[in-house]
């Protein structure tokens, strides 16, 4: 019953983002709204803030998930937990920028605060840092949390989300596919390996 609510969970989180892409695709005037108003907000924060989004926006870049993933995986207790790490930020780095590619959507016609290339949707950070978070909460936190992590890494994922909205490089819909994105494929790799039966789950969880 519990693995069905699992993936009943996963499935919705998959039919939204499949959703928001359909409507991306079709400019549909929602998306329109929904974006104007993540200008209109971010808009209304003061300049002098820009130099500290700049900073808050490295956090999520995919080359420095790249590393802290590596990084997190020698570090790991087993082999399942290596195999989960790797798989998922590596699965949505990769997905994510295949996705850009497919949708091809073009940047926001503003002044962009930073240098960026490629394509707008989804956003590559918010998929990684939405990634690397949740799969250390999986992994880490869920059973014991340390005391404000989950406030933390909840902050550090919005502020990303924020940031790329902030500094006119990414639209309000390019972070937020991006983050339904990763929290789909995380937790659906999560439960592949750890919440089912599958040959996956055998093999990763191998019993003595």
């Amino acid at each position: 019953m519990q693995t069905s609510r699992k993936l009943k969970q996963i499935l919705t989180i998959f039919l939204i983002f499949i959703i928001l892409c359909s409507l991306v695709q079709l400019h549909h005037p929602v998306i329109n709204l929904l974006d104007q108003w993540g200008f209109h907000f971010t808009d209304a924060l003061p300049a002098s803030s820009h130099q500290f989004w700049k900073q808050i926006t490295a956090l999520g870049a995919p080359s420095t998930i790249c590393w802290v993933t590596v990084i997190l995986v020698l570090l790991a207790q087993n082999w399942s937990q290596r195999l989960f790490l790797s798989s998922a930020v590596f699965f949505n780095l990769a997905t994510a920028h295949w996705l850009k590619l497919l949708f091809c959507r073009p940047r926001p016609q503003l002044h962009h605060l930073i240098h960026v290339s490629g394509y707008s949707f989804p956003s590559g950070h918010a998929n990684a840092i939405t990634v690397l978070v949740l799969a250390i909460y999986l992994l880490y936190w869920q059973k014991k949390p340390p005391k404000g992590a989950a406030l933390v890494g909840t902050l550090v994922v919005v502020g990303v989300l924020l940031s790329r909205v902030v500094l006119h490089v990414h639209y309000l819909s390019d972070v937020l596919a991006g983050s339904l994105y990763a929290i789909a494929t995380t937790e659906l790799i999560w439960w592949l390996f750890f919440d089912n039966q599958s040959i996956i789950s055998y093999y990763a969880n191998p019993k003595d």
